[in-house]
């Protein structure tokens, strides 16, 4: 640091005064300038020889600055490769973009129903050994939507519209690989179609807790015939999604968070508890 008591009081006449008082404020205005000095003085403390050999030679030069990077004019913050998990996602999603007319609509769920079957299912979670959630009570009531329409449960090829008789809905996990590296895995609960909802509830905890372990096989995530991404967890003000089919399927179910709304019911106003709900379909196909 810097030691003005060491460079010394200078006494005597009323000029000398003053010049101490332009010195130390000078001192003051350069501080920053003269903390480059190396010091000499106890503890690498600057002291007065020190300043007068800094006047003398000259000040050490500052470091020049570092060059800014700057991309068609613009200064650049920071740079992140798009590699890895990123890069896999957006090579997957502008292909599905490219080879299907996508078409999306948004609607409103009312969950006051789903929402009395989970609470008495959490009551019986000691009895049945599992904690239902609502990604597990959507994925069982989109099996049997889907035996009611089988034609999202499947993909267009070679010309030919393909609807499978096994009912496989890819579940999107969301996985953090590090501060700059975030996206999806979307393991596949085959045969979902004929599960019961407690078998659904394994296979999801079971899928989701591999895939955050990295422990996912490719067989894992293969032979998905339609997408479910519950996004409620992540984003319960969104009102309006248009998800990316995840390609060769033809359906694609988006659903966001729940927000008590008013409705009318029966002819009377009531606030209901609304999910919100996109699907993104392939219109070539339907």
């Amino acid at each position: 640091g810097f030691d003005y008591d060491s460079i010394g009081p200078i006494r005597g006449s009323p000029a000398n005064m003053v010049l101490e008082t332009v010195l130390a404020s000078l001192f003051r205005l350069w501080y920053n300038e003269f903390t480059k000095v190396a010091g000499s003085g106890p503890g690498g403390r600057i002291v007065k020889k020190d300043i007068i050999q800094a006047l003398e030679t000259g000040l050490p030069e500052a470091a020049p600055a570092a060059e800014v990077e700057r991309y068609e004019g613009k200064k650049v913050k920071k740079t992140i490769a798009l590699r890895g998990m990123r890069q896999a996602i957006a090579e997957h999603m502008v292909h599905s973009l490219s080879v299907a007319a996508q078409l999306t609509l948004s609607g409103e769920i009312d969950m006051t129903e789903m929402i009395k079957l989970r609470k008495s299912l959490l009551q019986k979670e000691e009895i049945v050994g599992l904690r239902i959630s609502y990604t597990d009570l959507l994925v069982y009531a989109l099996t049997r939507a889907v035996k009611l329409v089988p034609i999202v449960n499947s993909s267009l090829a070679d010309n030919e519209i393909k609807i499978w008789e096994d009912i496989n809905i890819a579940v999107a996990v969301s996985l953090q690989v590090d501060e700059t590296e975030s996206g999806l895995i979307v393991p596949v609960v085959k045969n979902a179609g004929n599960k019961s909802l407690l078998e659904i509830s394994r296979a999801i905890k079971d899928l989701t807790g591999r895939a955050r372990n990295g422990q996912l096989t490719p067989d894992d995530m293969a032979d998905g015939t339609l997408t479910l991404s519950n996004t409620g967890v992540f984003a319960p003000g969104w009102t309006v999604s248009t998800p990316i089919i995840n390609q060769p399927q033809s359906v694609i179910v988006l659903t966001g968070g729940m927000f008590e709304k008013p409705m009318a019911v029966n002819g009377e106003v009531v606030v209901r508890p609304m999910m919100t709900t996109s699907i993104t379909f392939d219109h070539r196909v339907m």
